[in-house]
């Protein structure tokens, strides 16, 4: 509080029939206090008070499924991989979901992954066959994650 706002404060007490003034402001607080005799009305700064810290309550975090490991890719020679370029929300095409042995032509979209909102297409790289389907509708991948193998 500004000391001049603190000497105009003063100032009106002691034309006043007031006999306590007390403010508190954020972490400051004064009292004044005018028992009407000769002088000035007195200042006397307290020491800010603190309120109690709040308890917070934490609310547990509903976790999203993380993408479905149940088994190891198969070793497929000359198979080729299929990897989440950013981490997000996999979800499978709503008109024509990807299945294992679907041709695919380059350039041909094969799923979405949500990231902050928004729905990134991933495309095939180039012609080929699915041979493996590495995560499930709704499933949270990774960077570099695997979603399909293709030959």
């Amino acid at each position: 509080m500004n000391l001049q706002i603190i000497a105009d404060l003063m100032a009106m007490m002691e034309k006043s029939t007031l006999s306590v003034l007390e403010i508190t402001e954020d972490t400051f607080h004064i009292r004044m206090e005018n028992g009407h005799t000769a002088g000035p009305a007195l200042a006397t700064p307290i020491q800010p008070t603190v309120p109690p810290p709040v308890p917070q309550v934490i609310a547990p975090v509903e976790e999203a499924p993380v993408a479905n490991a149940v088994e190891v890719p198969p070793v497929i020679p000359g198979s080729q991989e299929i990897r989440s370029p950013m981490v997000g929300t996999f979800h499978v095409l709503a008109d024509k979901p990807i299945e294992v042995g679907d041709s695919i032509k380059k350039g041909k979209p094969l799923c979405m992954i949500e990231a902050m909102k928004l729905m990134n297409e991933i495309a095939m790289e180039e012609d080929g066959e699915i041979v493996w389907i590495a995560v499930e509708e709704g499933s949270m991948v990774e960077y570099g994650q695997l979603l399909y193998l293709y030959k």
